[in-house]
């Protein structure tokens, strides 16, 4: 039996051996990949809605209307959306991650219904897996995000 040399191709044996390396580094590396990515910016743009919610609420001439902070990590590090002293939500951040006051004061923002915050200017910054998103509420109300 003559053999072509002309034949062009991989045999069965090269694929194979392909194959295996291939699921070598995916059973490396896909473990190392991370779950937790981008739950900094989730959380912040969760908490961007909320205060914006109730500042409109606000603004409506719903009397009470503010987001009672609870500073931690974990489990601790939520807050709570209340519209005419009722709680309609509250927020916590996943293990790992916390919920941090920079400035202004302490626990709690509300807005009167001029859309003005009364508490003064406010920094609030989530942080875990080593990004963080600082939140700016400033004197008139305007919020924004770095």
């Amino acid at each position: 039996m003559k053999k072509n040399l002309n034949a062009k191709g991989y045999t069965l044996i090269e694929l194979l051996v392909v194959i295996g390396l291939i699921a070598i580094v995916s059973a490396i590396v896909i473990p190392k990949i991370d779950r937790n990515f981008g739950y900094v910016d989730s959380y912040a743009k969760e908490l961007v809605y909320d205060i914006r919610y109730i500042r409109e609420n606000a603004m409506e001439g719903k009397a009470n209307c503010s987001i009672k902070f609870n500073f931690g990590s974990g489990e601790l590090g939520s807050y709570e959306v209340e519209i005419e002293g009722a709680v309609v939500e509250t927020s916590k951040l996943k293990s790992g991650f916390e919920i941090k006051h920079i400035s202004g004061s302490s626990g709690k923002i509300t807005f009167r219904a001029d859309g003005v915050i009364n508490t003064g200017s406010q920094v609030v910054e989530i942080s875990g897996n080593g990004e963080s998103k600082k939140i700016t509420i400033n004197g008139m109300g305007n919020i924004s995000t770095d």
